[in-house]
């Protein structure tokens, strides 16, 4: 089999052209840079609430251009499908509203695009923020974000595996939380569209919403049940999803599991197949299509997933 081959050139190029300056921060940081820019650091600080979390303000409003937002981009990515629904609440320390689990999430993935600050005091502000927003039974829920708790869960429990995989407690919690909420959904391919799971329960996958939102929580809980020993669950959720026509953006994510919480073995053929897929829907500008969003997001998906399996060079 052929390795999958991208023009990293233009792809480079169009982030430099369409991107803002977090945008070329985190590009510069997928491809080895390991020096941000201050002033980058700065203005994703001054976005950071006293809490710890970030606001809905951060990429749905005018502080977008301080994420690298562009006037023509919209969201981030396949983690856009849980900011796009928010509202700004209550003011918090940079006076632009009540912190966001979804954004939280959502900027704690491009800090770690930028190496340095995957590590730093604002990263563990952000997780120990998504750690006391966890409730009892292991979920996450902010009505006020307009988010499915599913799809909510699988992005926080995702978070936390990556960031700070030796505190299991919240992770496992999420993981159970998840699996009651979203297994026989995944693992059944007739449930989804139906009224119930097999438990009679109501067939959560089903009740996701959009299509993306739907992929993205299975592709993220299926990572969380993968970290937490369950391959059934992960197995029959990747199942599901390869029956699916998933978008360059929604293929980079799932991805993008397999790069921050490691690969199976027996998952090595079906990470070469999307791979192949992801790599030739790159198109003529050096960008990855998306239906609604940023293309600038999808291209650093793109490039993060092909820099984590060493097909593309600084």
């Amino acid at each position: 089999m052929a390795v999958p081959q991208v023009d990293v050139a233009r792809a480079r190029a169009f982030v430099l052209a369409h991107g803002g300056a977090v945008d070329v921060a985190r590009m510069e940081g997928i491809l080895g840079r390991t020096e941000p820019d201050r002033a980058v650091v700065r203005a994703l600080e001054r976005l950071q609430n006293s809490d710890g979390g970030f606001p809905v303000a951060a990429v749905a409003r005018g502080a977008g251009a301080a994420l690298g937002t562009t006037a023509a981009g919209g969201h981030h990515e396949g983690q856009d499908t849980i900011a796009s629904g928010g509202r700004a609440g209550a003011r918090g320390a940079a006076d632009s509203g009540a912190s966001s689990i979804a954004v939280t999430c959502q900027i704690l993935a491009h800090l770690r695009d930028i190496p340095p600050l995957a590590g730093s005091p604002m990263a563990s502000r952000a997780v120990a923020f998504l750690r006391r927003s966890q409730s009892v039974d292991g979920s996450w829920s902010a009505a006020q974000e307009g988010v499915d708790p599913a799809l909510l869960t699988a992005s926080a429990g995702y978070t936390l595996a990556v960031m700070e995989p030796d505190h299991p407690d919240p992770i496992v919690r999420a993981a159970r939380w998840l699996r009651r909420t979203l297994a026989d959904g995944a693992g059944d391919t007739r449930a989804e569209g139906t009224e119930h799971s097999r438990e009679g329960g109501p067939g959560r996958v089903a009740a996701l919403g959009s299509g993306s939102d739907r992929s993205a929580a299975l592709f993220r809980a299926a990572a969380v049940w993968g970290h937490s020993g369950d391959a059934a669950a992960q197995d029959s959720a990747y199942a599901l999803l390869e029956q699916r026509d998933l978008t360059a953006p929604e293929i980079a994510g799932w991805l993008a599991t397999f790069v921050e919480l490691g690969l199976a073995a027996r998952h090595f053929a079906l990470a070469f197949r999307l791979l192949g897929r992801l790599a030739g829907l790159q198109q003529t500008d050096g960008s990855w299509p998306v239906g609604e969003g940023s293309a600038v997001e999808a291209t650093l998906a793109a490039l993060r997933v092909f820099r984590g399996f060493r097909l593309v060079g600084e």
